[in-house]
């Protein structure tokens, strides 16, 4: 497993990396070889103890690395998430709002189908019609 590879070497999944120094591979013609290059890193913060290691910062050819993110990168898509999601919360609750409606039953007036203080859950459709035998909630005239 790559992970697993990556974690014995000290790169850590979830860790913010400090690259310290990359060293350019160099070809026999003296071309420069991307896959050759290798980083050196340190993590950015203290890690938890069975994490540290005595031989910070540790070196690895660059193409070993699956991804690498810059901070702001990081940074905006978390924050790009987290829209995302907040904006699906909203458009779920702005749909049940508009076609689900929570009703308790106030009088005696559907006695003995729905008692006073039942609750019921109301559909809102425009596309079905009532048939016969359902109940119908509408909204009661100003006067009353």
């Amino acid at each position: 497993d790559k992970r697993q590879d990556l974690a014995q070497i000290g790169l850590y999944a979830g860790v913010e990396y400090v690259i310290c120094d990359i060293e350019e591979g160099i070809g026999e013609e003296g071309k420069r070889l991307l896959d050759e290059r290798v980083a050196t890193l340190k993590p950015a913060y203290p890690l938890r103890p069975h994490l540290e290691r005595s031989d910070w910062p540790i070196s690895l050819p660059i193409s070993e690395v699956p991804l690498w993110i810059s901070k702001a990168t990081y940074e905006a898509g978390t924050a790009f998430g987290t829209l995302m999601l907040a904006g699906t919360y909203l458009v779920i609750a702005s749909i049940l709002a508009t076609v689900l409606r929570i009703v308790v039953v106030p009088s005696e007036s559907m006695e003995p189908a729905l008692m006073p203080g039942d609750v019921v859950l109301v559909t809102r459709s425009i596309f079905t019609k009532p048939k016969a035998n359902d109940v119908v909630f509408f909204n009661p005239p100003k006067e009353l």
